[in-house]
């Protein structure tokens, strides 16, 4: 299950590393920072989790705190791409 849990992640990150390159501009050496950043995240996370039982996800819960609601950006619909960049 970890392994799964592993290759989510890293297609996760992927993605989002590949959103930030084509929509921003980060080249290789900005986006290592961005994925060494997140790394560091992920890892104390999983030490969070190891220690509570039924928690909440904190991340959700701190990204609401300053007005951004994954949960309710997941829920609307999709219908047409966000072109950032010109």
């Amino acid at each position: 299950m970890h392994e799964l849990d592993d290759k989510f992640s890293a297609e996760i990150c992927a993605m989002l590393l590949w959103a930030l390159h084509e929509e921003f501009g980060f080249g290789a050496d900005r986006l290592r920072r961005v994925w060494d950043c997140v790394a560091v995240h992920r890892a104390e996370l999983l030490k969070h989790y190891d220690m509570q039982d039924n928690a909440e996800f904190i991340l959700l819960y701190k990204l609401r705190q300053i007005g951004v609601d994954v949960e309710k950006w997941t829920a609307e619909p999709q219908t047409q791409k966000v072109v950032l960049k010109e």
